[in-house]
């Protein structure tokens, strides 16, 4: 039984590398376990990707998007969002954070879960419910970028020493989320370094999708934001 958490779900004709690859991905596994609970937040697409489930093709696999809450939906919960991305650069929006917690049907799967896998860098922020949820579930994390090299490029223009001092803040966040982990993945060998350095208590593979038989266009977390 695999419970997967990820910022965002596939479905057939997705526009970008990242979607293509979990929708190959989620065949994989939808193949191989009795079930696989996809979980991802009311954002963007997601909802199109719930409708069309089968795209995966396996009576296993079930998609889940838990609502956000209503107060994220006006303009105080979108500044709230605003300011917590601002505190917290490495953590998922506010409403999944609240949406996640408070799911019933999420804490439900979790307990019976074997494995439990978390898509995208940001969504490693979960490990710490899996774990008071489920402790002896095995956790992975999969990594499609590392934040902080994301965040350093978008500082290239403020003063030295306050990227100089965010990076550092926003690489002590990123070490705390993978204090959780069981195993770590990355899609290169670079991106699979940079976790290492993060963290020497969990082991880190590459991943090596077919990227030439993906959609050329690819969009982080922030990018997709």
């Amino acid at each position: 039984k695999l419970v997967s958490i990820s910022f965002m779900l596939p479905y057939s004709g997705v526009d970008h590398a990242g979607g293509e690859y979990l929708l190959r991905h989620y065949r994989v596994l939808a193949e191989h376990c009795s079930t696989l609970d996809a979980f991802g937040p009311d954002l963007d697409r997601n909802p199109l990707a719930k409708a069309r489930n089968s795209d995966v093709g396996y009576d296993s696999y079930r998609v889940h998007i838990p609502k956000f809450p209503e107060w994220r939906k006006s303009l105080f919960g979108k500044i709230l969002a605003r300011l917590w991305i601002l505190l917290f650069p490495v953590y998922p929006d506010l409403g999944a954070v609240v949406s996640f917690r408070t799911s019933a049907e999420l804490s439900e799967c979790l307990r019976s879960a074997d494995v439990v896998e978390l898509q995208w860098f940001e969504y490693f922020f979960f490990a710490g419910l899996v774990r008071r949820i489920n402790p002896t579930a095995k956790i992975i994390g999969v990594a499609h970028d590392i934040p902080s090299q994301r965040i350093e490029r978008n500082l290239v223009t403020a003063p030295r020493f306050l990227r100089s001092a965010y990076i550092r803040y926003v690489s002590h966040l990123e070490r705390r989320m993978l204090l959780r982990l069981d195993w770590a993945a990355a899609h290169s060998e670079k991106d699979a370094k940079l976790l290492g350095e993060l963290s020497v208590s969990i082991d880190v593979a590459v991943l090596n999708p077919p990227m030439e038989c993906l959609p050329l266009e690819s969009h982080s977390l922030g990018e997709l934001h």
